[in-house]
Parts: C-alpha cells; sequence; structure tokens
C-alpha cells in the first residue's frame, strides 16, 4: 500500500490499496442491497490515508498510502468511483486522485494514462476515526495463521449456511485468551443455533484483562483475506476497537458499536462476589440453607456444571421417574435429576459465558429452595421400597 505523494500533483494510488477497498465496500454491497455504498476517505496527523466504510454492525478503517492532495475536510467517494480508479490502475498499478473542494460540494477527480474522470462528491456527515497505531490501550495482540482465521470467521460468519443481512446478524463476540482466539457465533433466530469457534495463537500484552468485544466476521474476513502475510496479528483495545496488522503495519481498524463487555479471568473471579469456598470437587457456594457446587464434567473442558442437592435416598422407581417428570415440567429454572439415589436440580454454563455463572447459581439455589417442599413425597416412595 506504499504510495508517493508528489505535493504540486496529484497523489498516487496504487492498484493493491484500491483492490483492498472495494473488497471492503463488496461485502457492504452484499449486506444493503440496493444502495451505492460509499467509503469516507480522510488523512491521519501522520498523512496516512484512512479509508473509512460504516455498516449496521461497526465502523471498519482501512489504512492505506499518505496524502490526499487537495483534500482539506473528510469527503466519501461513492462505489462507482473506487471501481473506476481499480479500472484505471489495472494495467499500470496505479493512478493519481486530487480533491477539488472551494468550500462547496466537493469533487475527485482521476487520472491515469488510459483515461480520467471527474465526479461530483455526496454530502455526508463524517465519521470518527479510531486512532491506528500501538497504543499503551492496546489490551491483548495474538498472532495467528492467516488461513485459519479466515476459516474461523468464514465459519462463524456463516453458521445459518448462507449471507445474513448486517441488520439481522447477531453480534458476534470474538475474545481473545491465554493461548488461543475464539468467536462465539449465535444464530439462534435464524436456525442455525449457537456456536463457539477457536484456533491456537501466540498471545502478548495485558491477557489478565480478557476482553471480549464484537466484531462483524464478514467484513473482518474482507480485511484478512488482502492480506499477503502467512501470519496476522490481532490486537484487541480496551475499548472494545480491534486493531489487525500486517507484518509491522496496521491494517485495518474494527470499532464496534455495541460497548465491549470485560470477561472475568476464571470461574474464581467470575464467582468472587458469592465468596465460593474451594473443595476438591469444585467451587461451593452458600445461599442460606443451600450449598451450590460448581465443577467441570469429566471430557467436557468447555462447560460449567452447577448442581445443588435436594434430597438423599430416593430410588429410581417407575412412579418416582413420573413423579420426576412432572417436577421437571413445573420448574422454571434448570432441571431435575437421579445422580444414584441423590436427588438434584442442575445446570450448566458454558465457558465462555462465564460472566453468567454468578446470576446462574444465584438462580438456581433460589429454584431449589422453592421446591424443596415438593421434594418430600419422592423421598417417601424411597423409603417404602
Amino acid at each position: 500500500m506504499e504510495a508517493t505523494e508528489p505535493m504540486d500533483g496529484p497523489s498516487v494510488l496504487r492498484w493493491t490499496e484500491l483492490h483492498a477497498v472495494a473488497r471492503l465496500l463488496d461485502r457492504v454491497q452484499s449486506d444493503e442491497v440496493g444502495t451505492m455504498p460509499g467509503v469516507q476517505l480522510s488523512v491521519d496527523h501522520l498523512l496516512r490515508r484512512h479509508w473509512t466504510v460504516s455498516t449496521p454492525t461497526g465502523r471498519v478503517t482501512l489504512l492505506g498510502g499518505g496524502g490526499v492532495a487537495g483534500l482539506v475536510r473528510p469527503v466519501w467517494l461513492p462505489l462507482r468511483a473506487i471501481l473506476w480508479a481499480l479500472e484505471l490502475a489495472r494495467v499500470d498499478d496505479a493512478l493519481g486522485l486530487r480533491i477539488r473542494d472551494g468550500g462547496g460540494a466537493p469533487s475527485v477527480e482521476l487520472s491515469a494514462p488510459r483515461g480520467s474522470a471527474l465526479m461530483d462528491l455526496p454530502a455526508r456527515p463524517a465519521v470518527e476515526v479510531v486512532a491506528a497505531e500501538r497504543l499503551p490501550g492496546a489490551a491483548v495482540s495474538a498472532v495467528v495463521d492467516r488461513r485459519d482465521l479466515e476459516a474461523l470467521l468464514l465459519a462463524a460468519g456463516r453458521g445459518t449456511g448462507h449471507p445474513v443481512h448486517a441488520r439481522d446478524r447477531a453480534p458476534f463476540g470474538l475474545s481473545i485468551e491465554p493461548d488461543s482466539l475464539t468467536i462465539g457465533a449465535d444464530w439462534s433466530n435464524h436456525g442455525g443455533g449457537r456456536a463457539t469457534y477457536r484456533i491456537v495463537a501466540d498471545v502478548s500484552g495485558d491477557t489478565e484483562g480478557r476482553w471480549t468485544t464484537c466484531v462483524d466476521c464478514e467484513l473482518m474476513f474482507a480485511i484478512v483475506g488482502g492480506i499477503a502475510e502467512e501470519c496476522v496479528e490481532v490486537s484487541v483495545r480496551a475499548d472494545g476497537s480491534v486493531s489487525v496488522f500486517d507484518g509491522e503495519w496496521v491494517r485495518a481498524v474494527l470499532t464496534p458499536l455495541r460497548t465491549p463487555v470485560p470477561r472475568p479471568l476464571s470461574i474464581e473471579a467470575a464467582l468472587a462476589s458469592l465468596n465460593p469456598v474451594v473443595t476438591p470437587a469444585g467451587l461451593v457456594v452458600r445461599r442460606g440453607a443451600t450449598s451450590v457446587l460448581v465443577s467441570a464434567p469429566v471430557g467436557r473442558p468447555d462447560l460449567w456444571r452447577i448442581t445443588t442437592e435436594l434430597a438423599r435416598g430416593v430410588e429410581p422407581q417407575v412412579d418416582v421417574l413420573t413423579e420426576l417428570n412432572q417436577l421437571n415440567m413445573g420448574i422454571g429454572f434448570g432441571r431435575i435429576a437421579l445422580d444414584g439415589d441423590v436427588l438434584v436440580a442442575v445446570t450448566e454454563v458454558r465457558g465462555d459465558q462465564l460472566d453468567a455463572l454468578a446470576d446462574t447459581v444465584i438462580g438456581l439455589a433460589q429454584e431449589a429452595a422453592a421446591i424443596g417442599p415438593l421434594v418430600g413425597s419422592l423421598v417417601a416412595h424411597g423409603d417404602s421400597a
């Protein structure tokens, strides 16, 4: 994306930079059928070009070469301008760009040996662009294989098997953990269910924070697909913005329109407000007279099971199981099950939803206290056997 900038003439844009912008706009166009998407062109304090697209799910800024001749304020270029510029630069690998802005409606001038164009530009309010530098605000970074990341984004972004309009897509939670990059998707409203995807990563920075932020997989896929390096660095800042690095240079910054949610580091941190006690079986939380155990099922490291004992000495007879089914139909939280001759209330929380763990423990304890008086008949069945 390098470019030389003769300030007394038009700025020089390379074909590769224009192709990256066109690739991003193509993703937006597939979401916004019947419209003509555009891109905001601006420069930062180092005179680097910023190409910014705003979507219903967030904002994406691609970084280009240096400077824009004649630019005095951010301007919006329509898709037709980008496509024509791409065609002009196809043979010579470059073209000249100049903004003409006398205070009224701005225009863009494109020039190359094969042709040229002068286009009026649409009037749209400027959008804020996040600084694209290696700042102390970067919470954590992960270096991953580019092909792995592309596959991850494609799998998560197409959970229904077909594209979904950006306004209808559920947020994708991107999280960087001590040894991996994870994306969680919820396609329940589109018949696809929930899924969590993970790839290994070389992680550095403030891993104690473990932030989860929201990304648009379709747009991030468009960015990563334009990178030639075998490895890609993804950095998540405390403000929720995501930077994608191409080698040492920032390739793009994604800014979510939803507030990022800090993830607890561990179940100990998730349950800290409930003062859990560590036991060989797991963490035990007491809520009044009720004890709740939080443990990891064997063979399911991605799951946490929450159980509380309701009664002992319950025999698995037909009439007991029938009454147990009736109880399950009437409760609103978790389920009741027999573990040997012990009657328990049980539910689970996925490993990527630790922020809901404390509320789940409290909910199950309250449910157990409410149904406790109803389980006496099941114990009586066991005594009469």
